[in-house]
């Protein structure tokens, strides 16, 4: 039979994950468990004062910001909760954030025999493998642990202080079971709160670290201390404490990473700031990982969407991913050229190309290149632009580039989405407006518009006759 437990937390904007931990301690916290909510602004203390295992919620009254401030608020929050469970008079207090979920067996401990028990507290990360799974499918944890005291004795003498907690005098420690902490394994989107947190409200080195850890959501095999990942069920086996030698040598690993992986770009993809575009090289490296994405290469022609082009003489597609519209066009006849940055989804293209009709191949050039540094003595009259504004650095710069390369009567056709939508792949929306202003500064002539498609239109040379 279970000693009487009181489960005690604070919380803030935990709504995501907040019932699960609830569920899953209601029967461990005999007494229940109390709750400090600071401020929070999404529907955590909503939740937790309709749960049944919930015995009171203390609602903070006003939202600190100052990072000098936070730690002591914090450690003050745990001794009001504290103050609140004790007058149910508890045997044990059982100390515990949202995002933690222990592994021990609570009905065989020996409860006489011991004060304190420290729990080890293992990470776990988001991988390329599961970066689309919900939080409790994660399988990968850094091998460090922690040594932290969750379960504890009531006693006159424990009491909370900043974060941590002082415990009675020599007291009586087991060292057993273990903590699943999916603190950095929620989501991309609450990873990027977190370090804002962390880089905002706490002092150094937290500042520092926190800083560092944005956009790094998913990990590619290596904990944020630069170790091995391991599966949880490898953890007695390959686990070990977390050292100061070890954490120090965190800014140090991430600061010596500088190969582009598949995290990198999931990263990038998801993060709350596009940061692809800060350079030639990382936007190049991004498009290359694109390109092994499968929702990249399950893409095809979109008939609906195309209907409006009406191709005539020579074909040069900006931007022509895959290759399925080079293929669409050729296979009715046009001799067509692509261009695109990404060499992945160029062998894609060309994987694609190889399994037509030798006439029909040979219709298809493919040229690996920056829309706005294509070299050709070429003019073209009909230029593809669909799906592409949105995705480039500077819209502006690959207008300028297809009006140049435009032939006198030749025509501009360009699809671009109104609004951003999806992932950071599409860095904007350009809605009529902003593309009749792109067109009159590229020196460009609104030649057609669709009522029906936001934002279609045809583009060709200011002295165009209609």
């Amino acid at each position: 039979m279970l000693p009487k437990i009181a489960g005690i937390t604070r919380v803030r904007n935990e709504g995501h994950i907040i019932k699960s931990w609830l569920d899953y301690y209601q029967d461990i916290c005999t007494l229940g468990i109390f709750v400090y909510d600071d401020c929070s602004t999404d529907n955590t203390k909503e939740i937790c004062e309709s749960h049944p295992a919930v015995a009171a919620v203390i609602s903070g009254e006003e939202w600190v910001e100052d990072a000098k401030l936070r730690g002591p608020l914090e450690g003050s929050h745990r001794r009001i909760v504290h103050e609140e469970a004790r007058k149910h008079n508890p045997d044990w207090i059982l100390c515990i954030d949202a995002d933690e979920f222990i592994e021990f067996d609570f009905d065989n401990f020996d409860y006489d025999s011991f004060d304190v028990v420290k729990f080890k507290l293992f990470d776990f990360y988001i991988t390329p493998e599961d970066f689309n799974k919900p939080w409790h499918k994660r399988r990968w944890i850094g091998p460090e642990f922690r040594r932290i005291p969750m379960l504890i004795r009531e006693h006159p003498d424990v009491y909370f202080y900043d974060r941590p907690m002082r415990l009675m005098p020599n007291p009586r420690v087991a060292n057993e079971g273990y903590v699943k902490h999916y603190g950095k394994a929620i989501s991309i989107k609450n990873w990027e709160e977190k370090c804002e947190y962390y880089s905002k409200h706490r002092l150094e080195p937290y500042t520092t670290k926190w800083e560092l850890r944005k956009g790094r959501a998913v990990h590619d095999g290596y904990s944020d201390f630069g170790n091995e990942l391991i599966l949880w069920e490898e953890k007695e086996e390959k686990g070990f404490m977390l050292s100061k030698e070890i954490s120090s040598k965190e800014t140090e690993f991430w600061s010596g990473r500088q190969k582009y992986t598949r995290a990198s770009y999931l990263n990038d993809l998801y993060s709350k700031e596009i940061r692809h575009t800060d350079s030639r090289e990382h936007f190049e490296a991004f498009h290359e990982e694109l390109g092994r994405d499968l929702v990249q290469l399950n893409q095809n022609l979109r008939t609906a969407k195309m209907k409006f082009v009406k191709p005539k003489g020579k074909v040069i597609e900006l931007g022509c991913h895959c290759g399925f519209n080079l293929i669409h066009f050729a296979e009715q006849g046009y001799d067509v050229t692509g261009v695109e940055i990404s060499s992945t989804l160029i062998d894609e293209a060309n994987r694609r190309i190889s399994e037509l009709d030798e006439d029909v191949r040979n219709r298809i050039t493919i040229i690996h290149s920056w829309i706005e540094d294509l070299e050709t003595d070429e003019k073209y009259d009909t230029i593809i632009l669909t799906d592409v504004l949105e995705h480039v650095i500077n819209p502006l710069h690959v207008l300028q580039k297809a009006k140049s390369i435009l032939s006198d009567d030749g025509l501009i056709y360009i699809n671009v989405p109104a609004i951003k939508t999806g992932t950071n792949a599409h860095l904007r929306g350009i809605n009529s407006e902003e593309i009749l202003e792109l067109l009159r500064l590229s020196s460009l002539k609104l030649v057609w518009e669709s009522d029906r498609i936001k934002t279609q239109v045809i583009a060709a040379h200011e002295d165009f006759d209609n």
